[in-house]
């Protein structure tokens, strides 16, 4: 998404001097600088916030995961509603994930 981000501003850089060069001959010179120079700007701008963001999505991705309570369901039923035994079936009553809420 970043190099998508940058060619399409590069793109309109590139783009607007095109423009102003074809439709300005007097500004042919100077104002493609400028333009330039803005983009220039503007690119190391993008730059420095995609650092930051990177960094804020590491430092996110670091944090441990939050702990999901235990449902604390330890009946499993068949797809008729019958009540069946738990070993197996993969169901909340078998594997009991999570953490054991405080009472």
């Amino acid at each position: 998404m970043k190099r998508s981000f940058l060619l399409v501003l590069v793109s309109l850089c590139f783009g607007m001097i095109g423009v102003v060069s074809w439709t300005s001959p007097a500004h042919a010179i100077l104002f493609p600088r400028l333009q330039l120079l803005a983009c220039r700007a503007n690119l190391n701008t993008c730059n420095a916030d995609l650092g930051t963001c990177e960094a804020d999505l590491a430092a996110c991705e670091a944090q441990p995961a939050a702990a999901v309570p235990q449902t604390g369901q330890t009946t499993c039923w068949d797809t008729s509603g019958n009540v069946i035994t738990c070993a197996g079936t993969g169901q909340d009553g078998d594997i009991q994930a999570g953490v054991v809420p405080p009472t």
